[in-house]
């Protein structure tokens, strides 16, 4: 009686606790019930559970989806002009791969104009990018599956498919999406029209500016300051931002082992466009420094100036009105040792020796003529 009684408490304990398989088939059988049905009941439980929770996957990533499309601190994606696209495949400043969002049929009358083009329509986006290498090529053929650390450049007929699709691009872990603004059509009527050059200063001007020496106007002398200049480009002693701002472009591998402009700030190109796209103040949590207001002195530099321009371009048109390219890029940078010349390599590769050079002084003379005739100082 000992052993039956602790073993019927042991059971009613299973059964507390969930119980095991056994047990809850035994305890079944014994009032009577049918295997094949308690098998059967078992699976429809086990199947609604499974789809209910397939369900809150696709709603959790359809509301992620949907909250990045409207935009956040930190956006998922950010559109770029077609200007921008323009320079970014003439002058190919960084990796990057184009996907045209349009229906299959849409796309093959009217193909977009670059090479390369994947055609993925919006509806199975979010899908194709998850697929494993082999369904990949299957469906799509030899076209490398784009690369999350890559900008990815999304395109329609009006942007209103690309947005959606960089939304869902987004929410599977691809952190550089881009979005043509205006579409297609737009990047039509801009491939008729001139393109606007650069606007460049000097390394003796930039030097200057670094030193403390030149305190620039406060609007560029162009007459459109705001009453919250001081902020965008006036006194770092009040807290708001230095005379200039110096944005370097390159990789991180690149500003580690060659050296940087002292004082810059540290904004990878393939980062730059949506740095640009956040507030102020997730702007100021990643790069510690205040957000570039529409009236900051900017300087962007990377190794050359290929990659200052296109993100010059960006910047121009996010409405900031005072842009420069560093001319001769951090190679043309001579008054620091630490600041090394170097030829151009691919992230991954055997970094090549740095190029000696005689670090040179400034020439305070020419760089203050510069500026005043800029229009930068007084």
């Amino acid at each position: 009686m000992a052993r039956g009684a602790d073993r019927d408490e042991d059971e009613e304990e299973e059964e507390k606790d969930g119980g095991t398989a056994w047990g809850s088939i035994f305890s079944i059988q014994n009032v009577g019930g049918n295997l094949f049905t308690v098998l059967q009941l078992a699976l429809m439980t086990w199947g609604i559970r499974e789809l209910r929770r397939a369900w809150a996957a696709h709603s959790a990533a359809k509301a992620r989806a949907a909250s990045f499309a409207q935009g956040s601190a930190a956006p998922a994606f950010a559109g770029i002009s077609a200007a921008a696209l323009r320079l970014l495949v003439d002058t190919q400043p960084l990796p990057y791969a184009i996907i045209d969002c349009r229906p299959r049929e849409e796309a093959r009358a009217s193909p977009a104009p670059f090479k390369d083009v994947l055609v993925i329509p919006e509806p199975e986006l979010r899908f194709a990018l998850q697929l494993p290498p082999p369904a990949w090529e299957a469906r799509y053929g030899p076209a490398p599956l784009p690369d999350r650390r890559k900008a990815v450049v999304f395109l329609s007929a009006n942007g209103r498919r690309s947005a959606q699709a960089a939304a869902s691009a987004a929410s599977v872990g691809y952190s550089r999406c881009l979005v043509l603004q205006g579409g297609l059509a737009a990047y039509m009527s801009e491939a008729k029209s001139e393109r606007r050059p650069a606007r460049c200063l000097s390394r003796h001007a930039v030097a200057l500016l670094l030193q403390g020496q030149a305190r620039p106007v406060a609007n560029g002398g162009d007459g459109h300051a705001e009453a919250g200049h001081a902020a965008a480009g006036g006194c770092a002693e009040r807290g708001g931002q230095p005379p200039v701002v110096v944005v370097d472009l390159r990789r991180h591998d690149e500003r580690a082992l060659y050296g940087a402009i002292q004082g810059s700030v540290h904004i990878p190109v393939d980062q730059w466009a949506r740095a640009l796209a956040l507030d102020g103040e997730a702007w100021e949590a990643v790069y510690h420094c205040p957000k570039l207001g529409r009236d900051a002195l900017l300087v962007l530099a990377c190794r050359t100036e290929r990659r200052s321009t296109w993100a010059a371009q960006v910047a121009h048109d996010c409405g900031l009105r005072r842009v420069f390219v560093l001319s001769g890029g951090t190679n043309g940078w001579r008054f620091d040792p630490q600041v090394e010349v170097y030829d151009g390599y691919k992230e991954g590769s055997a970094p090549p020796a740095p190029v000696p050079f005689e670090v040179e002084k400034v020439d305070e003379e020419a760089a203050t003529k510069e500026l005043r005739d800029l229009g930068l100082l007084r």
